[in-house]
């Protein structure tokens, strides 16, 4: 009896504090000390798992490094690649600034865009090389807004046109690359060499096309994605690829490289953002903006993710109160167990200590639409008690 609490108390992670308690000190000091060293252990992920927002201005991965810029109060910053940190040198004046996605591109920089004024603001584009550490400004005339940077090219709109332009950084040359529609807007999302672009009028989607940048072709309607309202779309600016480079996330879907649609995902809660895109790296992890309760205040941070299809439609099963399937679990690493195993509990509105695990389930859009407690275990289901014994049986099984 003994044994089996034991084993419950470390590996579900909302067990009642007062059954905790109960346990006779020797058993409980043995707990909480093999419960810290598999929360150790239980991850790959090379990078913190949470990050304080109060001083990180921009966050990005490339090529598997973690890039922060952060800001004191003597406006004075400071670049961090992987944890080693130096002094930044900005000499221009801006008032916002935001880290361009990029797509194609193995150097080794970052691109900003920055912001200065508020009437007639002044926009400029900077590449920032993270060897030298150095800002080179990209010079173009007009554009209003820029999409993302493909294979050396600044893909951007100009102002008051409805055509969208790509800037050749090695040419210095500007050509238009598609016009004569109603507005449109280019997701930051591609497939390769396509963009998904939407076209809509007075707040709502009227409909998806997908534009190849190789034929500088159109292809619309994507009848799948048609209608959605954009209220309804996440205010997501990155795609998610699957690990088998198959399926692709656009934020109320996964779809395959034809835009069939696959299944449908968890809703994000709104302003639940990434900031860069994983372009060809495939480098599974991502950060995300979330917010922690941290007494009297609400902490905005910064929280790893990771998304594929298996893991999501997982999530989504459990959601649905769906029986998960057992050679679909066995494929997880420790890290994606945990999620699912704490999913059965945060689908039931369960408040997490974890500052960590409140931070990931934020990020849905049901959990900031449900009612906290400390208490949820009648609620669970005959479907989820048995989801949460074939997770546990897994993870026993690796430990």
């Amino acid at each position: 009896m003994r044994r089996r609490f034991y084993i419950y108390t470390i590996w579900v992670e909302n067990i009642n504090v007062k059954k905790t308690y109960k346990m006779k000190k020797s058993i409980l000091l043995l707990s909480f000390m093999t419960c810290a060293i598999f929360v150790t252990a239980q991850t790959d992920f090379p990078f913190p798992e949470l990050l304080s927002n109060d001083s990180i201005e921009l966050l990005t991965i490339q090529n598997g490094q973690l890039i922060t810029i952060k800001r004191d109060q003597g406006r004075n910053f400071f670049l961090s690649v992987n944890g080693k940190t130096d002094t930044l040198k900005i000499n221009f004046p801006f008032t916002f600034w935001r880290i361009i996605p990029v797509h194609h591109n193995s150097e080794n920089s970052i691109y900003i865009q920055f912001t200065y004024g508020t009437s007639h603001p002044v926009r400029s584009i900077h590449r920032l090389n993270l060897e030298t550490k150095n800002f080179t400004e990209i010079k173009i005339d007009e554009w209003w807004p820029v999409y993302f940077v493909m294979n050396n090219s600044v893909i951007f709109g100009k102002h008051s046109s409805r055509t969208v332009y790509a800037y050749c950084m090695r040419t210095e040359t500007t050509d238009s690359v598609f016009s004569g529609y109603d507005f449109g807007i280019i997701r930051q999302f591609l497939i390769g060499n396509k963009a998904l672009v939407n076209f809509w009028e007075s707040g709502s989607i009227m409909y998806f096309a997908l534009f190849d940048f190789n034929t500088k072709e159109m292809i619309e309607p994507i009848e799948a994605l048609d209608g959605i309202s954009i209220f309804d779309m996440p205010s997501i600016s990155i795609y998610f690829k699957d690990i088998s480079g198959k399926y692709y996330n656009v934020g109320l879907f996964w779809v395959d490289e034809n835009f069939n649609v696959v299944q449908p995902t968890l809703l994000p809660s709104r302003g639940s953002y990434a900031t860069y895109t994983l372009g060809d790296s495939l480098f599974p992890f991502s950060y995300r903006i979330s917010r922690i309760e941290r007494r009297p205040f609400t902490n905005q941070v910064w929280v790893a993710t990771r998304f594929s299809l298996p893991f999501d439609k997982a999530l989504y099963n459990i959601y649905h109160n769906t029986l998960l399937e057992r050679d679909v679990v066995e494929t997880f690493d420790a890290w994606e167990l945990r999620k699912l195993r704490n999913m059965i509990f945060a689908k039931h509105g369960f408040q997490f200590e974890s500052e960590y695990l409140q931070a990931f389930f934020n990020l849905f859009h049901f959990y900031n639409h449900i009612a906290k407690t400390r208490n949820v275990n009648h609620l669970l289901t005959p479907v989820d008690r048995q989801n949460l014994a074939l997770i546990q049986e897994i993870e026993r099984a690796r430990e």
